[in-house]
């Protein structure tokens, strides 16, 4: 169709990563996965545009990068990559048609955007908007025809969009096409079409949004930007209360939720972190690391413990008040197992990390220091996972109002932890000796449900009279097997029952004791 017809601006913008070492594929690939993280909205508060956001399967970035992949090695050259945006109005059809499926076909004006290497290739009537995946800043202009018209508001133009009235669906497919030197042809690799997305009066109602949930963040590797200097790569899933909720700020015209990094180097304190990328949609993310840190000591990329986190937030607008997420989880590399423990302690804790049972809460921490009900929790189901042999699955919906820590949720739904009230965990509140004991006891318990867990015959420990009486049975197995060991005199110092005992610290758990008892437990239920 011509471009006389009413206008609809698509813009989509691809949040891709951008990828440091220096990899051999070992095969070239055959299938990609389908775009995801598929989000829409108004662009730049025009009612007669709309935007898509995707993300790209990060092995079809590798594919095409050549600082990555060996292209001569594999015999293959000219590579071009495409991203198809497929659409429908209402109940109407979508308008993919077998032509697509081969980039050497010519493709009608308003049945695809097309889009390839990076150039603006005009003056026919199948126009083409074309760009590279690596950029971070896309946009896509043309006209779709007067199909894509749904109505005029009230007080607008021609060009008004009637979301209220009518729907849009799209669905997003990246096709990679290189020419194989061996066969003398080109060749093309398809991804599935990704989910569809509805935009309009049919989509998802999303609620307005309260809260942020914490993001999780995995895969540390260190690598080099252009100029050499040194950054992180790490993976990070959005979550999809996350998107829905950018996806009601964007229908508000009232911003959108961003990203926010820290970088903690040699345990100097957390800073503020340059970002290489910051947009929801982008899996994989990096940060900088500078050259040097603490008022100027150098970094030594080699050797440093550094460790990294993120968090989402949202600086308010007329609709949404300002939000926050928690910090993420963090992620480390070099990392020392811990900064600092007592002498009796290290041999079990260097076993603990043998077997993988620190986890990444507590990696590289100061291990003398008391242990929080987040952080036990944490360790509780590391345990759990690595002695069931499987994975727990977070209760859902989660009753907390302070937290949303998936591994929180985990410990909750397999019965290992309750929260502090109905709606409260209270993850920093710090754990006694009978409440380390309680909830280890029930860790054993839900991985080995069947097992015999009598504490006839254990005798009381001199001290009896000062644990709770919730606490007796699970203290008394946990010393039966001998996890839990008293002082001298056998006393099991449970908790502290006065101000003197509390400034002391008397009867709390340390993050060394905790872990040693998981490590027990673990070799027990080998």
């Amino acid at each position: 169709m011509k471009k006389r017809f009413f206008a609809f601006l698509l813009s989509a913008v691809l949040l891709l990563p951008i990828f440091q070492a220096q990899a051999l594929a070992a095969d070239i690939p055959t299938a990609w996965k389908a775009p995801g993280s598929l989000q829409a909205g108004i662009t730049n508060g025009n009612t007669y545009s709309t935007s898509i956001y995707f993300s790209v399967d990060s092995e079809l970035l590798k594919f095409i990068d050549p600082e990555q992949t060996d292209h001569e090695a594999l015999g293959i050259n000219s590579i071009g990559h495409t991203a198809q945006i497929d659409w429908k109005l209402n109940n109407g059809a979508w308008h993919y048609t077998s032509d697509w499926d081969d980039l050497s076909e010519n493709y009608e004006y308003d049945s695809v955007i097309y889009a390839n290497t990076g150039y603006l290739d005009e003056g026919t009537t199948q126009e083409k908007y074309v760009f590279d995946l690596r950029n971070d800043n896309i946009n896509i202009q043309t006209a779709l025809g007067s199909a894509m018209k749904m109505g005029v508001e009230e007080g607008g133009d021609d060009n008004s969009l009637d979301l209220a009235n009518n729907t849009f669906y799209f669905r997003v497919r990246v096709m990679v096409d290189y020419y194989n030197a061996e066969t003398g042809e080109q060749e093309f690799i398809l991804s599935p079409w990704s989910e569809v997305l509805a935009y309009g009066k049919s989509g998802e109602s999303l609620a307005k949004p309260t809260m942020l949930t914490k993001p999780t963040i995995s895969n540390p590797i260190v690598g080099a930007n252009d100029d050499g200097s040194p950054k992180i790569t790490f993976t990070a899933i959005t979550p999809q209360q996350v998107q829905d909720a950018n996806n009601y700020i964007i229908s508000k015209e009232a911003g959108n939720v961003g990203v926010e990094y820290q970088i903690n180097i040699n345990n100097s304190g957390w800073v503020e972190a340059t970002a290489g990328a910051w947009w929801l949609s982008s899996e994989t993310r990096s940060v900088d690391v500078p050259a040097t840190y603490d008022n100027g000591k150098t970094v030594e990329i080699d050797q440093a413990f550094i460790q990294v986190r993120m968090r989402y937030e949202y600086e308010g607008g007329a609709d949404v008040s300002p939000l926050q997420s928690e910090w993420s989880n963090i992620i480390t590399v070099n990392t020392p197992a811990w900064t600092k423990a007592s002498e009796w302690a290290t041999a079990e804790l260097q076993a603990a990390d043998d077997s993988g049972l620190i986890p990444d809460i507590l990696m590289g921490a100061d291990m003398t220091k008391p242990i929080t009900r987040e952080e036990f929790a944490e360790l509780a189901v590391l345990l759990y996972e690595k002695a069931a042999a499987k994975t727990a699955t977070p209760v859902n919906p989660n009753p907390f109002t302070d937290t949303t820590n998936q591994q929180i949720l985990k410990a909750f739904s397999i019965g290992v932890t309750q929260g502090m009230s109905a709606t409260t965990f209270e993850p920093n509140t710090l754990i006694n000796r009978e409440q380390c004991a309680a909830m280890l006891y029930r860790t054993i318990k839900a991985i080995a449900p069947s097992g015999d867990y009598s504490i006839a015959g254990v005798k009381d420990f001199p001290d009896q009279k000062t644990i709770s009486g919730w606490a007796v049975e699970s203290t008394k197995y946990m010393s039966k097997i001998g996890i839990i060991k008293g002082d001298s005199a056998g006393n099991f110092m449970p908790k502290s029952t006065t101000s003197v005992q509390q400034a002391a610290g008397y009867g709390m758990a340390t993050r060394e004791a905790a872990i040693l008892m998981s490590v027990r437990t673990f070799e027990q239920l080998k």
